[in-house]
């Protein structure tokens, strides 16, 4: 009853709009299981709804290339004493996206197994490979990025930093340039890496604006 829906992200899913419900308590001191509703443009109305049982803190539901499969990863809730996450409550969940509502098929147990907080953002670098992020502060002091193969379960560690909460804005384009972005705020910049096959080649950085002394904390795009 003390849990409030506390709307976050979005994204666009067949004729929906995919809402993320936060679900915390107005004092921050409690957490809800995570939870996504399809809301209808046209009746202003919630059509369906999903429940992410055991996880929480979730963010937007991604979509794959072509639109079948959906992810979403969900970071636990953090100790602000201690920071760090109860990773047996943080994971990347994947998601039958043909289905109305969409029907989980598989949780990579990505939480347990990197002894990290999974940070609530993602993309997907192919069809079958997710580019996603950790939180510092269990396993490592400082953020971490790395792909997952969402078939085999395979990861693969791409950059780390010292410092955590500096990595922010992740986005990959399959099929329109094929590069991935990071913005890391410790160094003012964007990580790059060349997608060829789902493997993913280290670029240079680069500096968005040097005029301006704000890191980069988020990345959007054009759909």
């Amino acid at each position: 009853p003390a849990l409030q829906p506390c709307p976050d992200t979005m994204n666009w899913l067949g004729g929906n709009v995919v809402v993320t419900l936060g679900r915390w308590s107005s004092d921050f001191t409690q957490v809800g299981d995570g939870r996504f509703v399809g809301v209808s443009p046209t009746t202003n109305a919630i059509d369906w709804t999903v429940t992410i049982t055991g996880l929480q803190s979730c963010g937007r539901l991604y979509l794959s290339p072509s639109g079948q499969t959906a992810a979403i990863a969900c970071s636990s809730m953090e100790n602000m004493t201690t920071n760090t996450f109860n990773t047996a409550d943080s994971d990347i969940v994947l998601y039958d996206a043909t289905q109305t509502p969409p029907v989980e098929t598989k949780r990579l147990g990505l939480g347990t197994a990197l002894n990290a907080g999974i940070q609530p953002e993602l993309t997907f670098v192919s069809e079958d490979v997710i580019l996603a992020l950790t939180y510092g502060g269990n396993a490592t002091a400082g953020d971490t990025a790395f792909t997952v193969n969402t078939s085999t379960g395979d990861v693969t560690q791409l950059a780390a930093e010292t410092m955590p909460f500096v990595y922010g804005g992740v986005r990959c384009s399959p099929g329109c340039g094929d590069v991935c972005l990071l913005g890391d705020m410790k160094q003012n910049a964007l990580i790059r890496w060349q997608v060829t096959d789902g493997a993913l080649t280290p670029l240079s950085n680069v500096n968005p604006d040097p005029t301006v002394g704000l890191p980069p904390v988020d990345i959007g795009g054009l759909l």
